[in-house]
């Protein structure tokens, strides 16, 4: 296995804990179920990586399971557009995950 930790949404899930009294188990089915869902995010992450841009939050765990092992890259909250361009290139981001009030500091 080339990543060790595209398995911790598994094991978070199996550890039976939560997040913000959300089951732990339930978050990461919902990452695995929006990857079956959407072919566009599938296609988006073959061979590239996820970005997560989002508030400590139970979307983090739903986020993480939905990169489907491929890794993820925290953003920071208060990259500039050049700064996240920069780190989508040099990371391989293919899809970001994020909030509707942050979507607005993303590159186009």
């Amino acid at each position: 296995m080339s990543n060790p930790l595209s398995l911790l949404p598994i094991a978070l899930a199996a550890g039976g804990g939560a997040v913000d009294a959300l089951p732990a188990a339930r978050l990461v089915a919902a990452g695995f179920t929006l990857l079956q869902r959407s072919a566009p995010l599938v296609r988006a992450l073959a061979g590239k990586r996820g970005a997560l841009l989002l508030p400590p939050s139970p979307a983090v765990l739903t986020a993480l399971a939905a990169c489907d092992g491929h890794g993820a890259v925290l953003l920071p909250a208060q990259g500039d557009r050049e700064h996240l361009t920069a780190l989508f290139d040099a990371a391989g981001v293919g899809a970001v995950f994020t909030t509707r009030a942050r979507s607005a500091h993303l590159p186009a």
